[in-house]
């Protein structure tokens, strides 16, 4: 855990952010790329200090490629051997928060649209 460098990454979590599994020990190398915002990934840090445990934390994250998308985390505290190690635990849910925003934006447009209509019915 003291030096920020990766030590394995699965199938799903070498897929989803375009990394190679045989040098996972690059994953880390830029362990603060992976966030998109410092802000976020400080709130996620704090809340693992102040609990050793965090859970379905949803933040903003960066592929290697670039790509942002949105993950619900957790982080937990292992000790393994001699070793203190950092469990970071990803899901992709871009989905759920694309279809999220879509479903705000078309609430937004009925009541835009029933407010217009409401304006009109007082102008007849």
């Amino acid at each position: 855990m003291e030096t920020g460098k990766g030590v394995h990454a699965n199938r799903y979590f070498a897929e989803l952010f375009a990394i190679d599994r045989d040098n996972a020990f690059e994953v880390a190398e830029a362990w603060s790329d992976l966030f998109v915002d410092d802000k976020e990934r400080e709130k996620l840090l704090l809340s693992f200090v102040d609990s050793d445990l965090v859970r379905d934390f949803e933040i903003q994250l960066r592929t290697r490629t670039g790509r942002k998308i949105w993950g619900q985390v957790a982080l937990a505290h292992l000790s393994l051997a001699h070793d203190s190690l950092l469990l970071f635990s990803v899901v992709d849910i871009t989905p759920l928060k694309t279809a999220e925003g879509e479903g705000y934006r078309q609430h937004r447009a009925q009541k835009e649209a029933l407010a217009r209509l409401s304006a009109s019915e007082k102008r007849l």
